[in-house]
C-alpha cells in the first residue's frame, strides 16, 4: 500500500468519525428540543375537562396540550415501531374514556348496541373503523364534530409525558389478560395516566383515524422528524392501539401497533373520540 492509499483511508476514516460526532450532538439537540417544546405552551392546564352533552348524556373530554414527543421505539424492528420525532403543534381534546354503550346508544339509537359483552358503562365495542365513522358523523347531526384521533394523537395522549418503553404498573391502570377474566370491564374503574385519561391500555382496542404504514426513517444516529403526522393517503388496514382485556402485557404498551380491514370488527374492537378543531374555537 502506498503513501497516497493510507493517507486517503485516513482521510475518510476521519470524516466519518467527524459525522458520527456531529451525528450524536445533533441526536443530544433533539433530546433537548423534545423536552423543552413538550412543556405546554398555551393557557389550558393539561387535564383539564370539558363536558359536552349528547341526549342527556355527558361526553367528558380531557385537554391534551401541543408539544413534542419521541413516538415509537427502537426495541425490535420487526415490530416497526421506529423510533422518531412527533410535533403536534396544537392541542386537543380527547375523550376521558373509552366510548360506553350508554355514550353510543344516546348517539346511534337505544336498540343500536352491537357489543358482545353488555353493559351502560363497559366499552362498546364489535365496532369497525366504518362504523366509528358512522357514528363521528351522526355525532355531527346532533351538534358536536368530533373524529377519530391520529395514531400520533393517540400515542402522545396515552404517554402524556412518559418515556417508559414498559410499564411495571400494568395492573394499576390496565384490563388485560392477565387480570380481565375474559370480558372487557367497566370505564374508571382503574387509575388514569397523568392527563386524566381511562383505559388507554387496555379493556378495548381503540381505533384511529390513520391507513396503517412504515413510520420515517431517520439517517446515522439522528432520528426523524415529522410535524402533525396524519399517516399514509392510503392503504389496506386501518390503525388501532392500546391492547385489550385479551392481550398479553407485551402488546398494552404504548409503542405497540395494531391493524386491521376497515370492516373487521371482534369484540375487543372500540372507539375514543378526539373534538374536532372547531369544536376548540370557544377554549
Amino acid at each position: 500500500m502506498t503513501s497516497n492509499s493510507k493517507f486517503t483511508i485516513l482521510v475518510i476514516l476521519a470524516i466519518l468519525i467527524i459525522l458520527a460526532l456531529l451525528s450524536i450532538s445533533y441526536t443530544q439537540y433533539n433530546l433537548a428540543v423534545s423536552i423543552r417544546d413538550s412543556i405546554p405552551n398555551n393557557n389550558i392546564e393539561a387535564g383539564k375537562q370539558k363536558v359536552i352533552k349528547i341526549n342527556g348524556t355527558d361526553f367528558v373530554f380531557c385537554w391534551c396540550p401541543a408539544g413534542t414527543f419521541t413516538m415509537g421505539s427502537d426495541e425490535d424492528p420487526a415490530l416497526k415501531e421506529t423510533s422518531h420525532i412527533v410535533t403536534l403543534t396544537k392541542g386537543f381534546w380527547m375523550m376521558e374514556t373509552e366510548v360506553t354503550q350508554k355514550q353510543w346508544k344516546a348517539v346511534m339509537g337505544y336498540y343500536t348496541n352491537p357489543s358482545h359483552f353488555q353493559g351502560d358503562d363497559l366499552p362498546v365495542e364489535s365496532i369497525s373503523w366504518e362504523d366509528c365513522q358512522v357514528f363521528c358523523n351522526q355525532c355531527k347531526k346532533l351538534g358536536i364534530s368530533v373524529s377519530l384521533p391520529t395514531e400520533a394523537q393517540w400515542e402522545y395522549a396515552c404517554r402524556a409525558g412518559s418515556t417508559e418503553k414498559y410499564i411495571d404498573y400494568l395492573d394499576k391502570i390496565a384490563w388485560y389478560y392477565k387480570n380481565s377474566g375474559g370480558t372487557t370491564h367497566p370505564v374508571r374503574t382503574k387509575s388514569p395516566n397523568a392527563w386524566g385519561l381511562y383505559d388507554m391500555l387496555g379493556n378495548v382496542l381503540e381505533w384511529c383515524s390513520d391507513w396503517y404504514g412504515d413510520y420515517p426513517e431517520g439517517m446515522l444516529f439522528v432520528s426523524a422528524r415529522v410535524t402533525d403526522p396524519m399517516g399514509p393517503v392510503s392503504g389496506p388496514y386501518h390503525v388501532f392501539r392500546g391492547g385489550c382485556w385479551n392481550d398479553l402485557a407485551r402488546d398494552c404498551r404504548y409503542s405497540c401497533r395494531f391493524n386491521a380491514v376497515s370492516e373487521s370488527l371482534l369484540s375487543c374492537y372500540g372507539l375514543r373520540l378526539v373534538l374536532k378543531p372547531e369544536s376548540n374555537q370557544n377554549e
